[in-house]
C-alpha cells in the first residue's frame, strides 16, 4: 500500500535533463586521458554516466519523498552537469520539515552505496566493476552533500538544527557564516594541496553561502517593509 502510493506520487514529479548533461562522458574521457581515473572506453564510460546521473537522480527523488512525507508538493526535479536540484510547492516551515528534506537525499545515496558494497564483500560483483567504484562514489557524493554549507544538504541540516533554539534569520546567518568560514579553509587547503579544482569549488559554496545568508536578510527586511506599510 505504502509502496503504491509512492510510486504513484513519484511518477507525477516532472523530470527535466538539460542539454549540458551530454558533456559529463567527455569530461569523464578527459579524467582517463590525464590519469585521473582507469582508462575505459567511450561506451563504458558513457554506462558509467548513466549510472552517475542516476544516482543523482535518486538522490534528488529522495528529498521528494521526503518533501512528500511532510506534505510539500514537488514541482520538478531537474539535472544539469553540476548535479540536480529539486524545485518546491512552497519553503518547508521550521526545523523539523527542513531536516526531514535535506537528509532524505544523502539518505539514499548512503543505501545505495551499502548495498553495493554488500553486494561486493558477498562475491555477488567483483571488487574491479564499476558498480564497486559506483559504491564509492555515491558514499562520496553523500558525505560531501552533507559538508555544512550552502547550497549542500549540510548546510540545509545545519540550519534546521539551530532553528530548534533560534529563529530562522539567526539560524541562516550562523549557518551562512559557518559556510563562509569553511569555504574558506577549504580555499587555503587547496592552495596547500596544489589543487585548484577543489578551491574553485570552494569558492562557489562560499558565494553559496554567502547568498543564503543575504537573501534571508533581505526577506525579513522586506516582510518587516511589507507589515508597516499594511
Amino acid at each position: 500500500m505504502l509502496v503504491s502510493a509512492l510510486r504513484s506520487r513519484l511518477r507525477r514529479i516532472p523530470v527535466t535533463f538539460h542539454w549540458s548533461l551530454a558533456l559529463f562522458p567527455m569530461l569523464l574521457i578527459g579524467l582517463d586521458a590525464v590519469g585521473a581515473r582507469e582508462v575505459r572506453g567511450v561506451g563504458q564510460e558513457a554506462i558509467f554516466a548513466v549510472m552517475i546521473f542516476a544516482s543523482i537522480l535518486l538522490h534528488e527523488l529522495g528529498h521528494a519523498i521526503g518533501a512528500s512525507f511532510v506534505g510539500i508538493r514537488t514541482r520538478e526535479v531537474a539535472l544539469h552537469l553540476l548535479g540536480g536540484h529539486v524545485r518546491l510547492a512552497r519553503h518547508p516551515l521550521g526545523g523539523r520539515e527542513e531536516l526531514i528534506i535535506a537528509l532524505a537525499g544523502p539518505a539514499v545515496n548512503i543505501a545505495i552505496a551499502m548495498l553495493l558494497l554488500g553486494l561486493r564483500f558477498s562475491g555477488a560483483i567483483p571488487s574491479d566493476s564499476m558498480a564497486s567504484e559506483l559504491a564509492v562514489l555515491n558514499l562520496a557524493l553523500a558525505l560531501f552533500n552533507l559538508l555544512p554549507l550552502f547550497p549542500l544538504d549540510g548546510g540545509r541540516v545545519l540550519r534546521a538544527v539551530l532553528s530548534f533554539g533560534m529563529s530562522h534569520l539567526g539560524a541562516t546567518t550562523l549557518a551562512a557564516s559557518c559556510g563562509v568560514v569553511l569555504a574558506a579553509g577549504l580555499m587555503v587547503l587547496s592552495i596547500d594541496m596544489g589543487a585548484p579544482l577543489v578551491g574553485l569549488i570552494a569558492l562557489f559554496l562560499a558565494f553559496g553561502s554567502y547568498v543564503e545568508g543575504k537573501a534571508a536578510v533581505q526577506a525579513v527586511a522586506a516582510a518587516k517593509a511589507a507589515r508597516r506599510r499594511g
